[in-house]
């Protein structure tokens, strides 16, 4: 055992024992040093306790290794053990600001060449584009939503027992189940079998099958196989132009291709010979009759034959006249038809030479090995399991001679509703229910091979199941963090930590899963007042929120000591907040601080910018900077006003002449001025894809992310920091902070109202009294379209305003209003600006939007302060505070990146809801405010050229004009 690794278990046992020896209490003091000034390596420490299990604490990495391949054979609801990637890097860390984020999304790879079951047939991987149509699981259409590119990666092949398979990355998605398995949730909830669905990834997969001792007995009998579910009948749309068209219904055609001679020995006649005449007359009912009949001496069945016309021409243009019983196959028409007529054919094929036993077990037999491989496609199609066996087939003649005859291919049949592949009665009647109906069919999967490198891509779809049919139709498919870094310190008596969320309802689910965590440590305290868990070694972890004002929020702050603070999705903080919770960062015991941060990628926050060394031009996180420790002076409230460097001397010295004027000698004894007063700050990447638990628990949550806008799409699915469809917010964080504390703008003292109008069912209707420039008072409802109209004709008398100086939104259910104030001054949205203004603004509604957008962030609008703490109806989120309504829906005013050319262009209300999470009716019904200047002959506030404002589109400040924007 080498000095180190005696330092680091010294080190460990003294934490476990919380410093209960003086002496341990100073070996770890000089630890501390040592590692401080680089004379221990970091490495040596890498092996934080971040993993935990019931009534133990902290093991080494091997010990980790070994916990998850018990983990991956059997589940322990004690055993929490970080994932692999963006947990366990952010959980390895020892920064003291470390962020964390990246893309919500996971990957369902395949390579190129693997085909997708579209309505249209099988199309390959490779060929597929996004908004491209492809079938689902359940039969019906869906979308491409997104598409990533993976390159070269390596790939593995998945076999299942009906001898089909799959080509796939190790990250692709499966929905599994296990024979002889029932989940706990399905236990505990009394659910059907479908709770015990789960999803999987190939690696997840490929662990469980090089693990035989976990689903084999010692006698070598498999006992636990992996199961994926089957299709539902598939709905084709395929007619190609050059496609003919046949008349013959497809029950004639299956019979044909069963019991029929085509082999033109008959002249143009075609024979179907039976014994069943039932067969007969259900060909008869479609509309074809036999010219005759021939009675075989040595059989009981009897030849029919037809020579309709229209049955010939469609044998004859099917290419399946002069065909005989080895070369019969099942024409495209027929393989890609409706369900029905698919069911049809195989009803004719099945009531011919299908058969099912007592058992209610279902066959086919045929001679013709792409016959076989025809209907076991149509079968599949169907939502049935196939397989096909090879059998030689021969008798003996009269002199004891074995003759040889053709090989005999047999399908072997498992479905839903046997009872559907047959129309003849006696086999109908012999169909049962699959295993009883206690079950559906499925396929299981029997092993995998790794076949290299190849050209893969993943795609998401717009189905919530997530999944989409691939070959042979197969089915195929970080708040946490910060509960886990508590888990380091919770045995210290003196440790003291805190979680963020921005409401304090948003906390609910965050403290839910806290009790998986930390139930077997330290009891709850549900009260809202509190929130805290309290551990039994005295350590405590208290869930906080944010959403107050900044005035409010740090007295609320003061004097607060947290040696941990975690705020989950760091991007809806304030930078202002953010550096005040820094101050609340420190304790006297010695345990390490640190302030972390969880996100999804934002453009437009101040996180953005935070993290822009660790992002790439391409808006993606850099590989080779992922955990990279760099050190930052934070100067002032402005992120940008920031000083980075590669160690804290480097930092140190851009900013020396700021540092030294608040050192003091006595400080010496703590470190020098770079120890102190720089910190410390590292980004990692976070990828759903090491989500596994999640991804397990949640199937349809890739399909929730993928089903949004491209700009959201590229955010949650690839991690992109920089994407970006439209302009920039216009209205900053910081300008809405200084809205909310803005002393009084009195301007003209006219009292005005401006309303956006709603009806009840939908969205809210807002209305804003104004005297001049100032907010004074708020009404908000959501009546029928007789009582709004009472209702505001009753504010506008309480609340002594003129109709004249009265405004709403003329389009859409605003229209009522216009019959009963016709004095007011209606705002339409779609109204082309005056003459003077064309090639600045495209409509009137954009000309408002960004006149109010420079009048707010010049600080010339001010609010009543009491209104800010209101609560309403925000989307599906109920009892928000005003003041976060707003600062959300500030969002909503940005600039249309693509009409440009037509002066300055506000985004469409779709893409506003998608910004903002909800119909923004406050702020827009605060910018039609702006119609009476913008009606006023004076005009005064359109910009100039040569105006500074807040671009939309490009750097922060640039020179105004629209043209060129």
């Amino acid at each position: 055992m080498n000095l180190c690794e005696v330092i680091k278990r010294i080190y460990y046992i003294q934490q476990f024992f919380c410093y209960s020896n003086n002496y341990m209490r100073l070996f770890c003091q000089i630890i501390l040093y040592l590692r401080k000034n680089h004379y221990i390596c970091d490495k040596v420490f890498k092996m934080d306790r971040f993993v935990t299990i019931k009534d133990k604490d902290f093991y080494s990495w091997n010990y980790i290794e070994h916990l998850r391949k018990e983990d991956a054979k059997k589940r322990n609801p004690y055993k929490i053990i970080a994932q692999r990637g963006g947990q366990e890097n952010m959980l390895s860390q020892s920064a003291d600001i470390i962020f964390g984020g990246g893309s919500r999304g996971g990957s369902k790879a395949q390579i190129y060449s693997d085909l997708v079951c579209t309505p249209f047939g099988f199309r390959k991987m490779g060929d597929l584009k996004v908004g491209d149509i492809i079938s689902d699981v359940n039969g019906g259409m869906q979308k491409v939503i997104h598409i990533k590119e993976l390159g070269y990666t390596e790939a593995y092949r998945l076999h299942f027992s009906d001898g089909t398979y799959v080509n796939c990355t190790e990250d692709h998605l499966w929905k599994i189940k296990r024979t002889n398995y029932i989940s706990k949730k399905r236990k505990l909830n009394g659910l059907g079998q479908d709770a015990d669905w789960k999803l999987w990834t190939m690696k997840d997969i490929m662990t469980f099958l090089d693990n035989p001792t976990f689903y084999q007995s010692k006698k070598g009998k498999v006992y636990n196989n992996l199961l994926i579910p089957l299709c539902e009948p598939i709905k084709f749309t395929k007619h190609p132009p050059s496609w003919y068209k046949p008349k013959t219904d497809p029950y004639v055609i299956g019979a044909i291709l069963g019991d029929g001679c085509i082999s033109k020995k008959d002249g143009n006649s075609v024979c179907i010979t039976s014994d069943d005449p039932e067969i007969i007359d259900k060909i008869k009912k479609v509309g074809l009759t036999p010219h005759r009949k021939q009675t075989k001496k040595w059989t009981s069945a009897i030849d029919y034959f037809y020579n309709d016309d229209d049955l010939i021409t469609d044998l004859i243009e099917l290419d399946l006249f002069g065909h005989i019983s080895k070369d019969k196959f099942i024409p495209e028409q027929f393989k890609y038809t409706t369900v029905e007529r698919r069911f049809a054919l195989i009803q004719g094929l099945m009531d011919t030479d299908g058969t099912v036993d007592i058992r209610g077990h279902c066959s086919y037999s045929t001679i013709s090995k792409q016959l076989a491989e025809d209907v076991a496609f149509v079968l599949r199609s169907l939502g049935a399991y196939v397989t096909i066996s090879k059998n030689q087939a021969g008798y003996k003649n009269n002199d004891g001679e074995y003759i040889q005859c053709n090989d005999v291919y047999n399908l072997y049949i498992k479905i839903k509703n046997s009872d559907r592949l047959f129309s003849l009665t006696r086999k109908k009647n012999r169909c049962k229910a699959f295993n009883g109906g206690a079950s559906e069919p499925t396929k299981r999967i029997v092993r995998y091979e790794y076949i290299g490198r190849d050209q893969c891509r993943c795609i998401a779809v717009s189905d919530p199941t997530a999944l989409y049919i691939t070959n042979d139709f197969i089915v195929t498919h970080n708040s946490f963090s910060l509960l886990l870094e508590a888990l380091k310190d919770y045995q210290n008596k003196d440790f003291r930590a805190t979680i963020f969320r921005r409401e304090i309802d948003d906390l609910s689910d965050l403290i839910d899963t806290s009790h998986s965590v930390y139930g077997d440590f330290g009891t709850y305290n549900r009260s809202k007042a509190d929130m805290t868990w309290n551990f039994y070694s005295g350590a405590s972890l208290k869930f906080n929120y944010y959403s107050d004002n900044y005035e409010e929020f740090k007295v609320r702050m003061q004097g607060k000591q947290y040696a941990f603070i975690g705020i989950d999705e760091i991007t809806h903080i304030e930078y202002q907040k953010f550096k005040y919770l820094i101050t609340n960062n420190r304790n006297a015991f010695g345990i390490h601080n640190r302030i972390w941060g969880t996100s999804n990628p934002d453009p437009d926050s101040w996180v953005a910018k935070f993290i822009d060394w660790w992002i790439g031009e391409d808006g993606l996180p850099i590989p080779e900077r992922n955990g990279v420790v760099r050190y930052c002076f934070m100067d002032g409230d402005d992120v940008s006003n920031i000083f980075w460097g590669n160690s804290k001397e480097e930092v140190y010295e851009q900013c020396k002449d700021t540092i030294d004027k608040y050192w003091l000698p006595s400080y010496d004894i703590y470190g020098s001025p770079a120890d102190l007063f720089v910190k410390s700050v590292t980004f990692v990447e976070a990828k759903l894809a090491d989500n596994i638990q999640l991804m397990r628990s949640d199937p349809t949550y890739l399909a929730n992310l993928a089903g949004q806008s491209e700009e959201q799409r590229s955010r949650d699915l690839e991690g992109n920091w920089k994407y970006k469809s439209v302009g920039d917010d216009m209205i900053k964080m910081s300008h809405m902070e200084a809205f909310f504390n803005n002393p009084q703008q009195t301007g003209d003292g006219v009292r005005r109202v401006s309303l956006d109008a709603a009806f009840e069912g939908g969205d809210n209707l807002v209305m804003w009294l104004w005297e001049g420039w100032h907010i004074k008072d708020l009404f908000v409802c959501k009546k029928d379209s007789k009582d709004t109209v009472n209702v505001v004709r009753a504010k506008l008398k309480e609340w002594r305003v003129l109709e004249e100086n009265f405004t709403y939104d003329l389009n859409g259910i605003g229209q009522i209003f216009k019959g009963f104030f016709n004095s007011a001054v209606p705002f339409n949205n779609r109204e082309s600006v005056a003459e003077e203004d064309k090639g600045l603004y495209d409509t009137i509604k954009s000309q408002a939007a960004y006149l109010f957008a420079k009048k707010l962030i010049n600080k010339e609008i001010s609010i009543e302060p009491t209104l800010l703490d209101y609560r309403f109806e925000a989307g599906k989120n109920k009892n928000v505070q005003l003041r976060q309504i707003l600062m959300d829906e500030r969002k909503a005013i940005r600039a249309n990146a693509s009409s440009y050319e037509k002066g300055f262009s506000l985004i469409k209300k779709i893409e506003m809801k998608k910004f903002v999470g909800h119909s923004p009716d406050f702020i827009e019904a605060m910018f039609m405010r702006m119609i009476f200047e913008i009606k006023s002959k004076k005009n005064k506030g359109v910009p100039k050229l040569g105006t500074k404002f807040i671009s939309p589109q490009f750097s922060y400040r640039q020179t105004f004009n629209p043209r060129y924007h």
